[in-house]
């Protein structure tokens, strides 16, 4: 953890850069998905369904940073809108898994169109060198903490005596 000038912890402050640019970023979003009637969990589900294919109620939550409890709403709102489905899969009948239906599918065509200003706004002006270094480096953080989420395992402490 970085320190000021009297010692006290502040935020790191590209931790603090990324969840500031995450903000905004769910204010815009939110914003562009209104004339679908979405908000962005429900969307990012969408999408997950979209490139990932059927999935549990479980994965689909991890893999759309939600909590189960919370995915079962947005399953539910969903399922209510004919955007998405619950079948029994196929090696496990006692297994349901969510899937997208074609409706699904067009919402998340048009939510394509509408959100992807947004991402152009990120990258506008951004020198190409400079745009692929910041690709590999999100693409690393993304996969180093996806790995310690999946692993449930404490990040390590790198000012800890004896480090």
């Amino acid at each position: 953890m970085d320190h000021d000038a009297a010692g006290q912890p502040q935020l790191t402050s590209r931790l603090y850069a990324i969840k500031q640019m995450e903000s905004a970023i769910r204010v815009l979003l939110d914003e562009a998905l209104a004339p679908l009637d979405l908000r962005v969990r429900p969307y990012t589900a969408l999408t997950v369904l979209a490139v990932k294919g059927d999935l549990s109620s479980a994965e689909l939550a991890r893999r759309a940073f939600m909590r189960a409890q919370s995915m079962q709403d947005v399953i539910r709102t969903l399922e209510a809108r004919g955007l998405v489905e619950r079948r029994a899969a196929e090696r496990d009948r006692r297994v349901l898994l969510v899937a997208i239906t074609d409706a699904g599918r067009e919402v998340v065509r048009q939510g394509s169109v509408l959100t992807a200003p947004i991402e152009q706004l990120l990258v506008t002006g951004t020198d190409p060198d400079a745009l692929a270094a910041f690709d590999a480096v999100v693409a690393h953080g993304r996969a180093a903490l996806a790995r310690a989420v999946q692993q449930s395992r404490p990040i390590p402490n790198r000012s800890a005596p004896g480090r």
